[in-house]
């Protein structure tokens, strides 16, 4: 039958095959299955990975919890800073070094902290290191510690620059070392006190060598003028004189029977601890028969005493007094040859005209002189004085001060220091008598050295030295220093000035200056322009006679004192 194989409701034929459909769905959902495994895996395993991150997140703040620990709490100061030195972190123990909060040192400059004599050598190791020629460095520096004063800090510096940051920083670590410092300038102190004292126990037994050694007699007193000590020299002299050398120490210097030698021994002891100065005398000692020449040196805790014998010295000075005052008795008129004849030695390039006229007839032999002399191979001496006092005294005085000045400058030809050794002479001739009275001695004195051609000029009391240039000007030349006689100690300084061809130089005493019309002086101004006017125009000798004569005429025809002029021109 046809239709045989249809059966109606069954939905089918028996013959039917699988439609393509069913397949596909299948095999989709077979891959979605497959999917979903897939993503269940993946989730878990970014789970896994999401709590490992987590872990190591964890882990890294603890890390980096500890190293801020370590650097907040670290018992060494710690800095951050940019490379231009502005701080940008700092710990606490930095903070407490500098006594400054750490909110108030981020952004401050460490340069600002840094001592004004450090600041220099900080800034070039801070620049070496911002270019990286150094990539580390070590230093000492003085930072300041608020409110005031600055402590010395050991500082190691390192160059820094991490992957995760954008700008280069330099790490700090800072010590406080004043304890260090401290104790190694107690070691030093200690070692130069040792030192010192190791020198001085040196220099006292030296001493003491010295002491036993010399030819002088010595004593060491103490405050209360016990005799504390004594050398051979001087154990030698009190067994001679009858002392015994082991009763005095103890003694007192009075005790000892020192006293014998006077009151001026007494006396000058007394005024060296009273001044604290060296004092030198001599003394006579009757029990001794000897004289004395004594040197007493205050010193720390006492009073030390050296004396030399200078007997033979004293009896060799009786005798050369005695034969000079002899010969001394010389001629008045072969004395005014001395003082008042021109001087006869060649002085070129220098012409030199001197003048002098007496106060009065009765004192023709007066005690103003000139000298001039050549000495060390042509420089010229130019020499005006006035001694105090007429006749034969104030005559031999400068005939010692003339020729003495002249031996003198041969030995030693600088003006100035001849001018101390003259002084020296003086007034060793005044305290030993030799002059039969104490005398005023003023003195000039003008070298001039053709070499150089300039002049130097030194005084003792005198007048400034009058300058008369070739083209008409003046011009003084002054310089201070006391009377000949008066202080052994006395310093001069010369003055110096150029001499040119033409110029003129005017060395005179006071007669001068101090002539008289009424209370009035002539003084140095008028005697000035004086000089400008006679000089320029004339031949040394008429223009010094013509100044002599201007200043008499206005002093009323005499003078009150000597007067001693000195003209010098050069050629």
């Amino acid at each position: 039958m046809p239709n045989s194989a249809y059966q109606p409701g069954n939905g089918t034929h028996s013959d039917e095959k699988p439609t393509p459909t069913r397949g596909l769905l299948a095999q989709a959902l077979e891959e979605l299955q497959s999917s979903v495994e897939e993503l269940r895996v993946a989730d878990e395993e970014m789970r896994v990975q999401n709590e490992g991150l987590i872990h190591s997140r964890l882990r890294l703040e603890a890390e980096r919890q500890r190293y801020q620990d370590l650097f907040e709490f670290a018992p060494d100061g710690y800095l951050v800073t940019d490379t231009d030195g502005v701080i940008l972190e700092a710990n606490r123990a930095v903070s407490k070094m500098l006594n400054i909060s750490p909110r108030f040192l981020k952004k401050r400059s460490l340069g600002t902290l840094v001592a004004p004599a450090d600041w220099n050598p900080f800034q070039t190791r801070l620049h070496a290191l911002a270019s990286g020629a150094s990539p580390a460095a070590d230093l000492t520096l003085r930072l300041r510690r608020r409110p005031s004063g600055f402590f010395p800090a050991a500082v190691t510096v390192a160059f820094y620059r991490s992957l995760m940051e954008e700008a280069p920083t330099l790490r700090w670590l800072v010590r406080d070392i004043t304890e260090r410092v401290q104790a190694e300038e107690a070691r030093a102190e200690l070692t130069r006190v040792q030192a010192a004292r190791a020198e001085a126990e040196e220099v006292q037994r030296r001493t003491s060598e010295i002491l036993e050694r010399i030819t002088d007699i010595y004593l060491a007193l103490d405050s209360e003028w016990h005799i504390v000590s004594l050398n051979a020299s001087a154990l030698r002299l009190v067994q001679s004189a009858g002392f015994d050398p082991a009763a005095m120490i103890g003694q007192t210097l009075w005790d000892a029977d020192f006293s014998e030698m006077g009151q001026a021994f007494a006396e000058e002891t007394m005024r060296a601890v009273a001044a604290g100065q060296t004092v030198a005398f001599e003394v006579f000692s009757q029990k001794m028969c000897r004289w004395l020449e004594i040197r007493a040196f205050p010193q720390q805790g006492g009073i030390a005493l050296y004396a030399a014998d200078i007997t033979e010295r004293k009896e060799a000075e009786a005798a050369l007094r005695a034969g000079y005052i002899r010969e001394r008795r010389i001629a008045e008129t072969l004395q005014e040859i001395l003082l008042h004849t021109p001087p006869a030695e060649g002085s070129k390039p220098l012409a030199v005209e001197a003048f002098y006229e007496a106060a009065s007839a009765e004192a023709a032999v007066g005690g103003d002189f000139s000298d001039v002399f050549t000495y060390d191979s042509g420089v010229i001496a130019l020499v005006v004085g006035d001694i105090s006092g007429k006749g034969l005294g104030a005559a031999s005085l400068i005939a010692e001060i003339k020729y003495g000045l002249r031996t003198i400058l041969r030995q030693c030809p600088w003006p100035e220091t001849a001018m101390i050794r003259l002084n020296e002479f003086v007034c060793e001739a005044q305290r030993q008598g030799d002059f039969g009275g104490d005398y005023q001695v003023v003195l000039s004195l003008a070298a001039y050295d053709p070499m150089t051609e300039r002049l130097q000029y030194v005084t003792a009391g005198g007048e400034p030295l009058l300058l008369l240039r070739a083209d008409g000007t003046t011009e003084t030349v002054g310089a201070n220093g006391l009377l000949l006689g008066v202080a052994p100690d006395a310093a001069y300084t010369a003055a110096e000035a150029p001499l040119a061809a033409g110029d003129t130089l005017l060395l005179a005493t006071d007669g001068l200056t101090e002539a008289r019309q009424g209370g009035e002086f002539f003084g140095f101004e008028k005697l000035q322009a004086e000089a400008a006017a006679a000089l320029p125009s004339r031949s040394l000798r008429d223009a010094g006679h013509a100044l002599i004569a201007s200043v008499r005429d206005w002093a009323g025809g005499a003078f009150s004192d000597d007067v001693c002029v000195l003209l010098a021109r050069r050629s």
